[in-house]
């Protein structure tokens, strides 16, 4: 089972999975988490984008991309990925070094917020 840390909002998540892509997987997330880190949501969104193409299902990524999106003010595409997230399995992804949640959960909250922002901008 994929593990990852996750900050929930503007972050992205590193993943430590099993299997021998987890290692490219676990760069490839890391390059992501820290083009948001500087801001670069455009190379972030690369990056998630091509691992979404090679992990189509992967919650880790579904849920930081979802998360840039809408960062960047997209919000019928973060909302498209949080339902493609739903509409899976829930795996258990880490949010800390010490707390967990579903990927249902993370995904839930996420509409949650996109629904508060579009009806604040209305």
């Amino acid at each position: 089972m994929a593990k990852a840390v996750l900050t929930i909002g503007a972050a992205l998540a590193g993943v430590v999975a099993a299997g021998s892509s987890a290692f490219a997987q676990d760069a490839a997330v890391r390059t992501a988490r820290e083009s948001i880190v500087r801001g670069d949501l455009v190379a972030a969104e690369r990056v998630l984008i091509a691992e979404q193409r090679v992990f189509p299902r992967n919650a880790e990524v579904l849920v930081n991309l979802a998360a840039v999106y809408a960062a960047d003010g997209r919000v019928s595409e973060a909302s498209a990925l949080y339902r493609r997230i739903l509409a899976n399995d829930a795996v258990l992804l880490d949010i800390s070094d010490d707390r967990t949640a579903s990927s249902h959960k993370i995904a839930n909250l996420g509409l949650q917020r996109l629904a508060r922002l579009q009806t604040a901008a209305r």
